[in-house]
């Protein structure tokens, strides 16, 4: 029997920690080059940086990049890859194959509360997919009744300059689609941790926010819990027509209310 699971989406810091520790020393060489003010180099570097950000002068900071690694959906992914300057590398559904794990992995949106209605649709996509494969039709084109919630993966490396303007777009910005601007969000929270002079000022902007429009109050039925874009999202399993769950982050009273109506 077909399985369809459900996971939350997420980030991945790819470029190795101690990349990122000489970075403000290399941006401040870069940048004091505009000034010709070698001489003090090393002797307070982040500040120089924040300095230059502060400033607007942030072509000084494209010299560095940073790689990491999006878990989303396919629909979240078309977003994603409009941004440019970047080096983009994506699960391909042309070469993969979902049919050999029988498992197809999927996002659900947190606005859908009926959930036993929307996986039984997905089931159906995934049943029409394999029913192609088995007809000898190549995945590229039995992909084309796989729904935009499948989950696929995209590795992007931007400059700094770069990871500073797609922050503001889909991170910071309350229209951005709740998806990628979770994601967006996790991924400041992980490039402040190491580079705080690079992006403590948009960590503010994100801290002073209200909680955004898109967080649902889950408490009855398929309302499970109180879904925030800076909280972990649920995974759901559905496996062999027998429901079982496994949700992050909630009480041990919110699984068994989740259990009780996932039974029902």
């Amino acid at each position: 029997m077909s399985t369809i699971e459900i996971i939350k989406p997420g980030v991945e810091l790819l470029t190795p920690v101690s990349e990122l520790r000489n970075t403000a020393h290399i941006l401040e060489k870069c940048g004091r080059t505009c000034y010709k003010s070698e001489k003090k180099l090393g002797v307070d570097s982040e500040k120089f940086i924040r300095g230059i950000v502060k400033r607007g002068h942030e072509s000084v900071i494209e010299h560095r990049t940073v790689s990491m690694r999006y878990v989303c959906d396919r629909a979240c992914s078309h977003q994603l890859v409009r941004h440019r300057l970047a080096a983009l590398s994506q699960e391909s559904q042309r070469y993969c194959n979902y049919s050999k794990d029988d498992k197809l992995i999927v996002i659900i949106p947190p606005s859908i509360h009926d959930w036993h209605t929307w996986i039984s649709e997905r089931e159906n996509n995934f049943k029409e997919y394999k029913h192609w494969l088995s007809n000898g039709i190549k995945p590229e084109d039995a992909r084309s009744c796989l729904p935009n919630a499948c989950k696929t993966e995209v590795v992007a490396t931007y400059n700094m300059r770069m990871w500073r303007h797609v922050i503001s777009e889909r991170g910071l910005n309350n229209h951005a689609q709740w998806q990628i601007k979770s994601l967006f969000q996790k991924a400041l929270t992980i490039l402040n941790r190491y580079l705080p002079y690079l992006f403590s000022d948009q960590m503010e902007i994100l801290h002073a926010a209200p909680i955004a429009e898109t967080s649902k109050q889950i408490t009855s039925n398929a309302k499970l819990y109180d879904l925030r874009l800076q909280s972990e999202y649920y995974s759901l399993v559905i496996e062999d027509q027998k429901q079982r769950f496994d949700c992050i982050d909630i009480s041990d009273i919110e699984k068994m209310q989740l259990k009780e109506y996932i039974q029902q």
